[in-house]
């Protein structure tokens, strides 16, 4: 199984090269937006909408760390509020930035506004439901580390930072063999200008081995 996540953190990071890679190779995509910088560009939200999930992406500016539960709850409610008035479909997930650490009331938070799971820098999706009832969750992790089911051991792929637009194939072919899941996470504006070729020859192989 492949997860394919791009992070926005404004306009600047609606690539049309992406969005019409995505398109052709009809693979949907989960875009993790900050609403607060999308505000004003409904057509491009509307172009997210289109080739797959819209989530929220944490505000840079926020410290999750230092408001309390119902501060919390009020900010993610208002941020999915603004997400469904952008695209027209309300988020289910939640990614924090980069930058900040989510909080112990971030997920009774999360589940009481509404969302199904939160996506982290090092797990891509947590259902906040299944962890607060201590239930096993199968995991997708980015492309150094492999989750396998039904056990779930962790398998290092590398050094801890791995570049991995340079490592695409590689990666997916490790992960693939092994039956595991494998997820690209990236933000379009930072990547580097032979990116989007990867990326296809990626969606290629994606393709070519009927991965879901």
């Amino acid at each position: 199984m492949v997860s394919i996540t791009q992070n926005i953190h404004g306009p600047e990071d609606v690539d049309p090269r992406v969005i019409a890679l995505l398109r052709k190779h009809r693979v949907p995509v989960t875009s993790f937006v900050v609403p607060r910088a999308m505000a004003e560009s409904e057509g491009l939200m509307q172009q997210l909408a289109e080739i797959g999930e819209v989530g929220v992406l944490g505000d840079p500016a926020v410290d999750f760390k230092a408001l309390s539960l119902s501060e919390q709850q009020r900010l993610l409610t208002a941020e999915r509020s603004a997400v469904k008035s952008l695209c027209g479909k309300p988020p289910v997930g939640f990614r924090p930035a980069s930058d900040r650490e989510f909080s112990e009331h971030t997920l009774d938070a999360l589940v009481r506004s509404g969302y199904r799971y939160i996506s982290t820098a090092k797990y891509d999706r947590m259902v906040p439901n299944a962890i607060r009832s201590f239930r096993k969750v199968a995991l997708v992790t980015r492309p150094q580390l492999l989750w396998m089911l039904p056990d779930m051991p962790l398998i290092p792929l590398g050094a801890s930072k791995v570049a991995h637009d340079n490592t695409m194939l590689s990666h997916f072919a490790q992960i693939h063999a092994l039956n595991g899941f494998y997820c690209l996470s990236f933000r379009p504006s930072v990547v580097d200008s032979r990116f989007v070729d990867r990326l296809d020859a990626l969606l290629e192989a994606i393709s070519r081995e009927n991965v879901l």
